[in-house]
């Protein structure tokens, strides 16, 4: 996926240069991908959730305050059904992919 970078009230949020923290899948009520969410935190420490409706190029970038991101954790927290946790070294794992041409694990 590329990176999406936007500033926002004179803070700029860049998916290249965060790290993502974890991300999740939201089904469709027919089984099939309708999209895919992703928390990062940035160097400064800032977080920020991008979501990617299915067969959307770019996604919706969104500040996150901490208590904010502790509740995005804690509503959609490792173990749940649909959950990929981030790896070692901060990156994620293996997951749907919205797009044919986006390479496994991108």
């Amino acid at each position: 996926m590329r990176a999406i970078r936007k500033t926002i009230d004179g803070v700029t949020y860049d998916t290249g240069a965060a790290c993502p923290v974890h991300q999740v899948w939201e089904w469709n009520g027919e089984g099939g991908l309708a999209a895919e969410r992703t928390l990062y935190r940035d160097d400064g420490g800032r977080w920020f959730e991008l979501r990617r409706e299915a067969g959307q190029l770019y996604g919706a970038l969104q500040p996150l305050s901490a208590a904010e991101a502790a509740l995005w954790l804690s509503r959609h927290g490792e173990g749940g059904d649909g959950v990929l946790s981030a790896g070692k070294g901060g990156g994620l794992r293996n997951g749907p992919r919205l797009r044919a041409v986006e390479p496994a694990g991108a």
